[in-house]
């Protein structure tokens, strides 16, 4: 069984962690498809086709390659590339290359195709020109899909797909590579955030709670990584965002007293799944998050969830993890027990085969 890994520049070791665990079947062989300039060292078999995408940086370079491409995740001679293929698996029904998997299945080029699907607000990305009428074909010719929540699933649905069209499969987290480990002593109580520094991951309203708690704790500590437009806003309060590769973040991860996801959507974006949060159930870390998008559904009740946009839940829920121990002993537990048995990604990559035999067997 030959699966052509479809992804362009977002091809990731994130996503990857359900399917690694595959390349020691020798009945599957899973080979990529990126860009030229895709952003991970991913450990398949990686075939780098260009992609509009890869163009240095402009201003404005996204806007104006959608409004030429209908969407710049186009990938030249993807078809050509795709000989001798059993299933052609791509995500999203907004990218392009999710259009180009179909065509060739329709040219016999390959005999399936797979799309994994994670945006869960119906009819999102279609006020650019054309692309509406590309969602659509992808909806209507692609042979199923692979939702990683049952909201997408309802997204999908509402925008016309038939329920039996779709199989809903968790992506999951790399247990032995996320997982509790001792704290160091004497350290402070420390809070998490892991994610782009922008206004719809509830950076500012983080920061708001953050400036309340100072003035009641001591001894507490808000570690910040990652990148984005509000790194100077960090700094100005008194934070200095930190960047760490991926191999350092489950023990980065670990040693955190509490998790931090304060997402709210936008007109076109909401939470979809949040890995962060797998990884720190993962570690034993217990969590505080929004109910934005999916978020809830990953959660379940092994945290402890907030309106978002609310500074003032967010401060009132660190003053709980804070001051409640058993509190946070229960939420790790919790965390721990969920996600090894709903997210461990050995368990999901076996679900997934199953999908792909699936696939290739229907009629």
């Amino acid at each position: 069984m030959k699966i052509a890994f479809i992804r362009g520049q977002y091809i990731n070791n994130f996503e990857l962690q359900s399917y690694y665990p595959m390349l020691t079947d020798k009945s599957i062989k899973l080979i990529g498809f990126g860009s030229q300039k895709s952003k991970h060292q991913i450990k398949i078999p990686n075939i780098k086709l260009f992609s509009p995408v890869d163009l240095p940086d402009f201003p404005y370079k996204l806007p104006i390659l959608n409004r030429f491409f209908i969407d710049a995740m186009y990938l030249f001679r993807l078809e050509n590339n795709l000989k001798h293929f059993d299933i052609a698996h791509a995500r999203e029904t907004y990218f392009h290359f999710s259009k180009q998997a179909i065509i060739a299945k329709q040219k016999r080029i390959v005999k399936k195709t797979l799309i994994t699907c994670s945006e869960t607000i119906p009819f999102n990305h279609e006020t650019i020109w054309g692309r509406k009428t590309m969602k659509q074909f992808v909806r209507d010719n692609t042979d199923h899909f692979h939702c990683l929540t049952q909201k997408a699933k309802e997204c999908l649905i509402k925008e016309g797909v038939g329920e039996e069209k779709i199989t809903v499969i968790n992506y999951g987290i790399n247990l032995k590579q996320f997982k509790p480990i001792p704290k160091k002593t004497n350290q402070d109580f420390t809070f998490l955030f892991i994610g782009r520094l922008e206004d719809q991951k509830g950076v500012k309203e983080l920061l708001e709670a953050w400036q309340k708690l100072k003035q009641n704790y001591q001894n507490i500590k808000l570690k910040i990584i990652g990148k984005g437009p509000l790194k100077i806003l960090v700094e100005e309060n008194g934070i200095k965002p930190e960047f760490y590769p991926y191999e350092q973040i489950p023990q980065i991860t670990a040693q955190a007293d509490c998790l931090i996801l304060p997402s709210k959507p936008t007109q076109f974006w909401e939470e979809y799944y949040g890995m962060v949060l797998l990884e720190a159930m993962a570690c034993g870390v217990p969590i505080i998050s929004t109910n934005s998008g999916a978020i809830p559904e990953i959660l379940g009740q092994t945290g402890i969830i907030v309106n978002h946009s609310s500074s003032q839940q967010l401060f009132k829920a660190m003053v709980k993890i804070i001051e409640n121990k058993n509190l946070r002993q229960e939420l790790s537990q919790k965390g721990l027990e969920r996600v090894k048995e709903k997210f461990d990604c050995r368990k999901q990559a076996q679900k997934l085969k199953k999908l792909y035999q699936k696939i290739l067997n229907d009629k």
